[in-house]
């Protein structure tokens, strides 16, 4: 769930900026006057910029993965009226 939320980040993430420069454009356009060039929006750059940052997220997340701890896993069990909980024990792995 969180990978997918950061990938959705990454994704709106040129889109928010945009929006905040625009904004703080138009605010500037109220005093000197509109220009022309940001009349429209870039959708299709700001989406391939997106998904270019969402890719490089991935890609990144992958590299920086946790590896697995190195031994044997052990379930929690029953002994003695008490729940053990699972742990991992050192040594080789089967």
């Amino acid at each position: 769930m969180t990978r997918i939320l950061l990938v959705l980040l990454a994704i709106l993430l040129p889109i928010l900026v945009y929006w905040l420069y625009d904004r703080i454009m138009k605010r500037r356009d109220a005093y000197m006057g509109p220009e022309p060039w940001h009349a429209r929006a870039p959708w299709a750059r700001l989406l391939a910029a997106g998904v270019a940052l969402a890719a490089l997220l991935l890609f990144v997340m992958v590299l920086v993965k946790p590896t697995a701890p190195v031994g044997t896993y052990v379930p929690p069990a029953w002994l003695q009226g008490k729940i053990v909980p699972g742990h991992v024990e050192k040594g080789a792995a089967p």
